[in-house]
């Protein structure tokens, strides 16, 4: 898919073909790969390839959190609004009310989540 000795680029769409597969829902997909610097004209290098596939492959939990956070940070301001956590979600589960439920708890103190909030949360739904 790249050619690590000539430094070749890996267009976004061939990756979420290639590595996600047909069903992936795809503004995940794209939200993985906006989560690590793209080359010019949304090229994935191929060194943002290999962290990206280390951390959803063998990652820690810590660095497949701070992955998730990035996905739903889609501005990155650092900070998820309840607006795109719910359009993210949507995309994931089928379950309208699964998504409502996750929201509301996730956003019941702010309209807006930081990082440890999340993390927090994260942790305390693991088997959910």
């Amino acid at each position: 898919m790249i050619n690590r000795e000539t430094k070749k680029f890996l267009h976004k769409s061939t990756f979420t073909k290639e590595v996600f597969g047909p069903g992936f829902p795809v503004v995940v997909a794209e939200r993985i790969i906006k989560a690590f610097t793209l080359g010019p004209g949304n090229w994935l290098t191929w060194k943002n390839f290999l962290i990206i596939m280390v951390i959803v492959l063998r990652g820690t939990d810590a660095e497949r959190i701070s992955l998730c956070f990035a996905i739903y940070d889609v501005h990155s301001t650092g900070k998820i609004s309840k607006g795109d956590m719910k359009s993210i979600l949507a995309d994931e589960i089928q379950d309208s009310k699964e998504v409502e439920k996750i929201t509301e708890e996730l956003f019941k103190q702010n309209e807006l989540l930081n990082f440890e909030r999340f993390k927090k949360w994260v942790e305390g739904n693991k088997n959910r």
